[in-house]
């Protein structure tokens, strides 16, 4: 009778012990299919997303507040509640987007004037994500343009008729805009699969690439205040669809 080798024994048992220390020890397939463990190999992301956001808003309004005051207007800070609507598509990590934000400054009075100052813009956005599935985060730096409108008109009160029609001056309305740049930092928490809900923040700074542009009543005004269309930005955002 011929004897099994036990060398041959020895490397038939590495061989079937292989498969089994391959892995972590602490891995689980079940959590590793919940989005719950990244893969010993990062596995890139693919997926997209529309949201909604709120929050925080300044931009810098220096010159137009010099000429405002200068003629006896009220002024304006530049700062109040921010609302903006976007969306995402990531390709192998890469972020891809768009968004438009609006920015609403209130009313200011002063010697009988009431003065309404709102901006707003739209910016597209490129950018990278990292992180694991459900916590990720990603810088974006965008290009686009944003628009600044002032309204200035009498401070409540009653005119007769005939007045207003040989004094139409009584009103007027002022907007400017330019072309920007931007960077921000965003922050995301997803929850489930298909479909997908999303809640993080996002911060940036907006940075003009020119002068500003104003007009009024469809004539265009010349040697306006330079307004750099520069400001930061803090938003809370919820958002759905699939990763």
């Amino acid at each position: 009778m011929t004897k099994f080798p036990v060398s041959l024994l020895l490397l038939a048992c590495l061989f079937c012990a292989f498969p089994l220390t391959a892995q972590p020890p602490d891995f689980d397939p079940q959590e590793y299919e919940r989005g719950g463990m990244e893969p010993i190999t990062p596995r890139k992301r693919n997926g997209g997303y529309g949201y909604f956001s709120i929050g925080y808003q300044s931009m810098q309004l220096t010159a137009l507040n010099e000429r405002l005051q200068q003629f006896g207007y009220p002024t304006h800070t530049g700062s109040g509640l921010s609302t903006c609507g976007g969306g995402i598509a990531v390709i192998k990590n890469i972020v891809i987007g768009g968004e438009g934000w609006a920015l609403s400054g209130g009313d200011q009075k002063s010697d009988g004037y009431l003065s309404t100052w709102s901006g707003g813009g739209g910016i597209f956005q490129v950018g990278y994500m990292f992180g694991k599935r459900k916590m990720s985060i990603y810088p974006l730096i965008g290009f686009g343009g944003v628009g600044n409108s002032v309204k200035i008109r009498p401070d409540g009160g009653s005119m007769a008729f005939d007045t207003l029609l040989t004094r139409p001056g009584q009103g007027v309305e002022i907007s400017g805009g330019g072309a920007v740049m931007s960077f921000s930092l965003n922050s995301e928490f997803k929850v489930g699969k298909a479909p997908l809900y999303v809640f993080g923040w996002q911060a940036g700074w907006i940075q003009g690439l020119g002068t500003t542009t104003w007009n009024a009543q469809e004539t265009t005004l010349t040697n306006g205040p330079d307004l750099k269309q520069q400001g930061w930005y803090v938003r809370l955002k919820i958002g759905a669809g699939i990763y």
